[in-house]
């Protein structure tokens, strides 16, 4: 958060699908995130990102994500 209280943070995302053996959906994919502020934002700009997504046939979903280093 910059000291102003102002800061907005864009994430951008690409995965394609897959079906697994015990019917749930997994979406592996990346994540592109952007700070779109004025003043020097708290959060680091274009971060670059892993993340996986999955879908049961219940429709529960679990979502992970990890920042590349």
């Amino acid at each position: 958060m910059t000291k102003d209280g102002i800061e907005i943070v864009t994430a951008t995302g690409r995965g394609d699908g897959r079906m697994t053996r015990s019917a749930t959906a997994t979406y592996p994919g990346t994540l592109f995130f952007n700070v779109l502020s004025g003043a020097k934002p708290a959060f680091p700009n274009h971060i670059i990102g892993f993340n996986e997504y999955e879908v049961d046939e219940l429709d529960g979903y679990l979502f992970k994500s990890w920042e590349r280093k």
